[in-house]
């Protein structure tokens, strides 16, 4: 048992240790936004990263959109866990409920000739061979949550992928953004006195 914990808590550590792998190739070099040169040198480096921010926020629309569709898959994988929990109280309350029933009905001393007593043991067998096909039923559902918890638990590291990365790419343009700004500033303050600005 102690050897199974350790090698899933192995295994969880170098998903995670690979998601973070993920995440720094996911976040591009900061571009070169200081104002300094010649204006075709700060030309040349507003193109670049302007470029850049292009590919950066479609990134970052395709994982908020990944994340969206993962969310929404991860509320219907809750949804599927749910509904195996729900039947499966139903059937173990009406088996219960059925036991009951029996035991009211037959729970009292009755003569072994009687219909009565003919009754009940069909009752008892009927009980028994439902009893079996519970725990058939109950197996197959432990199987069935298990199978989906595992899925729900590879969504949720799936989902701080997706959510670290959008930080990771938000803080980039919020760094990224106003040296372009910058540098648009020092290019016009340059270029205007010789009449000679590039169209934006």
């Amino acid at each position: 048992m102690l050897r199974t914990m350790r090698k899933l808590l192995l295994t969880t550590a170098l998903l995670l240790l690979s998601n973070h792998a993920l995440l720094a190739q996911s976040t591009p070099p900061y571009p070169d936004t200081s104002a300094t040169g010649t204006v075709p040198q700060m030309i040349q480096k507003l193109t670049l990263a302007r470029s850049a921010l292009d590919g950066v926020e479609k990134t970052v629309i395709a994982n908020q959109q990944d994340l969206d569709s993962l969310n929404a898959q991860q509320e219907a994988t809750r949804a599927d866990g749910s509904k195996i929990i729900f039947q499966s109280k139903n059937l173990v309350d009406d088996f219960n409920s059925k036991i009951k029933g029996f035991n009211a009905a037959c729970g009292h001393r009755m003569r072994e000739e009687s219909v009565e007593y003919t009754d009940c043991l069909h009752s008892q067998t009927d009980l028994v061979h439902l009893k079996a096909d519970l725990e058939r039923q109950n197996t197959q559902w432990l199987q069935d949550l298990d199978a989906i918890k595992q899925k729900y638990v590879k969504g949720t590291l799936q989902q701080a992928l997706y959510q670290t990365n959008l930080r990771n790419l938000t803080n980039w343009k919020s760094q990224v953004e106003p040296g372009i700004r910058s540098l648009e500033v020092a290019i016009s303050s340059k270029c205007k006195p010789l009449g000679n600005c590039p169209a934006s």
